[in-house]
């Protein structure tokens, strides 16, 4: 190999490993994946990881524009920053976060998501977060798949919960022609069940 490509692979490998995100000037995706793959393999303690998912990015977005929606995201990276008692904080893209910490016990993880979404909707910024404690032996990809997982859970969740309160705040006719209009569109096929 010579020396120009030698150089141009060290500065690739540089660009991937130092990445920061351009608004929040976090470290991100391919950081967040190196430093979990490392402590995987890293044998001196146990970690979590938490992933956040803005609620509503898209549609402050299209209403108020996305200086607003960048406004949104910056404030969510603060919030978790000062809230989060431990760990680091990634921007994986535009509105998903990933914060590995050092909590490793089931009830402290749980403590630490149920913290940061309370202190994100007392900020007005709402996100649905999963975390979970990693368990040896089990591989990075295993972990991020099941925190994945369960964060689009969580997202369905918080939106079921939007659209029941928001149902139950119509006058009695609307909710029974809503409910109706809904089972019609199912049955159709325009829209599929349980949405």
């Amino acid at each position: 190999m010579n020396t120009a490509q030698a150089q141009i692979e060290a500065g690739q490998r540089n660009i991937a490993e130092f990445n920061l995100h351009s608004l929040t000037g976090l470290p991100g995706r391919q950081r967040f994946l190196t430093s979990l793959e490392a402590k995987v393999h890293d044998q001196a303690g146990g970690f979590s990881v938490h992933i956040l998912d803005v609620d509503g990015l898209k549609d402050k977005n299209d209403a108020e524009g996305h200086a607003s929606g960048n406004d949104l995201i910056l404030s969510i990276a603060n919030t978790v920053m000062e809230t989060a008692k431990t760990g680091k904080l990634y921007h994986l893209h535009g509105d998903e976060f990933a914060l590995i910490a050092d909590e490793t016990d089931d009830d402290e993880v749980k403590t630490v998501t149920k913290t940061l979404e309370e202190a994100l909707e007392a900020n007005g910024t709402p996100a649905s977060i999963a975390g979970r404690a990693h368990v040896a032996g089990e591989t990075d990809i295993e972990l991020l798949h099941d925190v994945d997982l369960s964060m689009f859970e969580r997202k369905a969740e918080r939106k079921a919960a939007k659209y029941a309160k928001e149902l139950s705040a119509l006058p009695l006719r609307q909710r029974i022609q809503h409910i109706a209009g809904r089972k019609l569109l199912n049955r159709s096929g325009l829209i599929p069940p349980n949405r």
